[in-house]
Formats: structure tokens, C-alpha cells, sequence
């Protein structure tokens, strides 16, 4: 059973941290006892008396946990789970959610500043109390990874819909969702013109990502509107590209993305990485912690160095699609 010691780790306050499985990680349990992690730079395996609690603790973390919770799920005294977690976080097999957000130059004072609306973030109740609802517009596969990841941390509603057709787009079984969310394996730059166009016009905001040879990206919460669009995403990518924003060869499809020798969709920890990032980002949004500042930021997390690179993404003055920017 539990220990008192549990519910003194628990009564510390609510900012206790939440501890999470390193993103594209997965979990093996050996016939010898032991445990292997597989992560994208490499295997760790771990023995001894305590592999059997690491290996159970491991496999919860999958979803968003803080000690006292693993304590009690595994019955173990909070003050040996917090010492386990500590180890297993040095050797980069856990993390938690807070780290994962804050990635380099996180300005903590301008981010509670930041009011993407008017309450800070995207919690404005569903018609009739109804938690909010994510429409998932991308490859069957990663929308499923994504839709349990995030319901897992959140009440929030997520349903798979419809790609966005050339003339059409999903259909709203009564208000417009809170949130669109499009995660393919590759850049899809018609699917995403699609979207932006479509967001445009219910006054939805989204998300998208993609793969780029061994790197995930993840795009800022694009808010019609208020917000960067796809085509400012895209003029900015030109301009640093070929230092003019004209489109250069193979710009029509491609719009500068910058391909690694293998594809990352061949990698195991591909699809669960960028569901990760996703769901992190559409969760830290909904709980407004957007950690966008000062600027939205474009995300791109290596799967063979895990170096997490961010890029501000400005609007573009008397831009086509969305208008002037100020």
C-alpha cells in the first residue's frame, strides 16, 4: 500500500512537477529482468533490484504523472519513486512537462503577459458545458497518437475528420471546433494551404506538422487574424532561404524545407515524437501556458541529436491572405 509520505510529496502544491516519457522513447521489458529504452540516440538498458519498479514507472509515464501519483500506482513510498525518477531524468529516459516547454530562451515574465485571447488561452467553454472539442485533420496514424496523448491530460473532445477537400472542409456537427489540429509524415504544402484557407474563414485556430528528412516541425498556433498565417510562414521561409522572399527552384512545392538523408517516417520514434510535441503544445494552449514569446515560434526537434530549435514567426506587412499586420 502507499505510504504517508505520498500525500506529503502531493500536498506541496499543484505546480508539483508532471513527469513524462522522453519523447519518441519506447520501453522494453527483457526476459532477463531488464530494461531497454530505445530512444533516437541510442538504447539504454538498466539492471539491477530496481529495473522491475523503473520498468513499471516507465511505462506509466507514457502519460503525464507526478510522483506522488506514480507512488501510489506502483505502491512504493513517494521518497523512493521521487529518488527513481531523479535517476532515470539524468540519464535522459523522463522528463517533465515543464522542461519540455520551456526549451531554450523561454521568457517566463512575457509569457504570462501573453494573451493569445481574452482569458489567456483557448478555455472558453462548449455550448452546454461540453468540453472543447479538436477537429484532427491529418494521416490516420499520427491524429490517433495525438487524440490519446492529449486526452489523457485534458478534458478536451478530439475527432477525427474529413481531409479538407479542394472545395470543401470538415463539417462542424454544431459549433465550430475550438482548435483544428494537421499532422501528415511530409509537408503537404496544398493540404496546408487548404487549412489555413479553411481556418480563415470559420475563425478556427490550428496547428500543424510534419517531418523533414530526421527533423519534426511543429508550427505556432496560427490565429486568423491575430497571428502569423501559412503564407507569412512561408514568405518569411523564402526570404531565408534566398534573402529576397522570391520563390527560388522547387519553391511551388517544397517552399524551402530542407530534406536529411532519411526519411523520417521510417524511424520508430518519428510519429510518436511529433504527437508528443503536438499534444504538449495544444495542451500548454488550452491551460494558457502558451510560452510563445515574444513571438509565435516555429519548432524543429531533431530525431538523431533531439536539439530543439525555435524560430519566431512575424506576420508580414500588407500580407494577401491575412491582411496588415500590426
Amino acid at each position: 500500500m502507499p505510504t504517508d509520505d505520498s500525500s506529503r510529496v502531493e500536498a506541496r502544491g499543484a505546480e508539483a512537477p508532471s513527469y513524462v516519457l522522453t519523447p519518441g522513447a519506447s520501453v522494453t521489458l527483457e526476459t532477463d529482468f531488464s530494461v531497454t529504452v530505445r530512444l533516437v540516440t541510442g538504447d539504454v538498458t538498466l539492471r539491477g533490484k530496481t529495473a522491475a519498479l523503473a520498468g513499471r514507472v516507465l511505462g506509466l509515464v507514457a502519460r503525464p504523472h507526478s510522483a506522488a501519483q506514480l507512488a501510489r500506482e506502483v505502491e512504493t513510498p513517494a521518497a523512493t519513486v521521487e529518488r527513481l525518477l531523479a535517476r532515470l531524468e539524468s540519464k535522459g529516459l523522463v522528463t517533465t512537462l515543464a522542461r519540455l516547454d520551456a526549451g531554450p530562451g523561454a521568457d517566463r515574465r512575457a509569457n504570462a503577459a501573453l494573451s493569445l485571447f481574452p482569458d489567456g488561452g483557448l478555455q472558453d467553454p462548449a455550448p452546454g458545458g461540453e468540453p472543447a472539442e479538436i477537429f484532427c485533420l491529418g494521416d490516420a496514424e499520427l491524429d490517433a497518437r495525438f487524440a490519446e496523448l492529449t486526452g489523457a491530460s485534458m478534458d478536451l473532445r478530439v475527432s477525427r475528420q474529413p481531409t479538407i477537400g479542394e472545395a470543401g472542409s470538415p463539417a462542424p456537427r454544431g459549433a465550430a471546433p475550438s482548435l483544428a489540429v494537421c499532422l501528415t509524415r511530409e509537408r503537404e504544402d496544398a493540404r496546408l494551404r487548404r487549412l489555413d484557407g479553411w481556418a480563415r474563414r470559420v475563425q478556427v485556430p490550428y496547428l500543424a506538422g510534419w517531418f523533414e528528412g530526421v527533423t519534426a516541425v511543429l508550427t505556432h498556433v496560427v490565429i486568423p487574424g491575430r497571428n502569423a498565417c501559412y503564407d507569412c510562414l512561408c514568405t518569411r521561409e523564402r526570404a531565408a532561404a534566398h534573402g529576397d522572399g522570391r520563390p527560388g527552384p522547387g519553391d511551388e512545392e517544397s517552399l524551402g524545407r530542407r530534406l536529411a538523408s532519411a526519411p523520417a517516417g521510417g524511424l520508430a520514434a518519428g510519429d510518436g515524437l511529433l504527437a508528443s510535441l503536438a499534444s504538449l503544445r495544444t495542451v500548454n494552449v488550452f491551460a494558457g501556458r502558451t510560452n510563445e514569446a515574444p513571438a509565435p515560434t516555429l519548432l524543429q526537434l531533431s530525431l538523431t541529436t533531439l536539439k530543439l530549435t525555435r524560430h519566431p514567426v512575424l506576420r508580414v506587412p500588407n500580407c494577401g491572405s491575412c491582411g496588415r499586420a500590426g
